[in-house]
């Protein structure tokens, strides 16, 4: 029975000191973390891409005139993919401010 105890400390300190020194803990070190991450990018991508990325609906007053800008001007019938971390136009507005450059001009009379 003492040799079971013993046996059970051993593994017990060898099971510490593997998982102290081989196992990373944390959020991104751990294969839950991961697995998230990839599972929400891959499920976020294939919304994108059914969803967002449209062709833009072209509305003319007459036939000729559309098929004059599906000849001249062939962006209008491409795919637009807006930016991917911020596909709505109204959260474009209000973060334009944030990432827009603010040179500093100096003003004089």
């Amino acid at each position: 029975m003492q040799s079971l105890a013993m046996d059970l400390r051993v593994l017990s300190r060898e099971l510490a000191l593997y998982l102290e020194h081989q196992v990373r803990v944390g959020f991104f070190g751990s294969g839950m973390g991961l697995s998230l991450i990839l599972g929400f990018s891959v499920a976020y991508a294939c919304y994108y891409l059914s969803s967002i990325a449209k062709k833009p609906q072209l509305v003319t007053g007459g036939e000729s005139f559309s098929r004059f800008l599906q000849n001249h001007c062939p962006v209008v019938t491409e795919t637009y993919y807006p930016t991917v971390w911020c596909w709505e136009s109204r959260g474009q507005t209000l973060l334009r401010p944030f990432i827009t450059a603010k040179p500093l001009v100096q003003y004089r009379k």
